[in-house]
């Protein structure tokens, strides 16, 4: 006898890892389109439909309000990957030490985070990633990692 059970479309789905614009079925192993290879023409739609065509026996809720797996929860959430890092925000600390750590070991200047290259080397690696003025490095951030290895002896 067929299942009355319902259940939401993502139960029967995972996105594909090769082709985000594409779900693959949990039950026959199917690549389905989600409507387009944009994901703003993404649709349950075709998800829903193969379940519909291939697997009449479960039945899906209804209606579904789109969700996806991995999505962005907030506005806040969508616009944090663009935010510029504070300061002293941790990671930036721990790219600060990074710096300090190639000037010593390296004979650097200071100021070779004024130098064009060095600034596009390191926005290219992480552009949210604020550069530290060589005034900064020299003042606050070499004494404070100096009091650190003091401490750590």
């Amino acid at each position: 006898m067929a299942s009355c059970k319902r259940s939401s479309t993502w139960d029967h789905f995972d996105v594909s890892l090769s082709d985000p614009s594409h779900a693959i079925c949990k039950h026959c192993s199917v690549s389905v389109s989600r409507g387009g290879k944009s994901s703003s023409a993404w649709t349950m739609t075709t998800l829903k439909n193969h379940m519909v065509r291939h697997h009449p026996s479960i039945k899906l809720t209804a209606p579904e309000k789109p969700k996806e797996p991995q999505a962005q929860s907030s506005v806040f959430a969508a616009f944090e990957h663009d935010r510029v890092w504070d300061l002293h925000d941790p990671r930036s600390t721990k790219i600060h030490q990074l710096i300090i750590q190639m000037i010593a070991v390296d004979d650097q200047p200071f100021s070779i985070v004024n130098n064009e290259g060095f600034c596009a080397l390191m926005h290219g690696i992480e552009p949210r990633y604020k550069l530290p003025s060589e005034s900064h490095l020299r003042q606050v951030a070499v004494p404070e990692m100096c009091r650190t290895l003091k401490w750590l002896r």
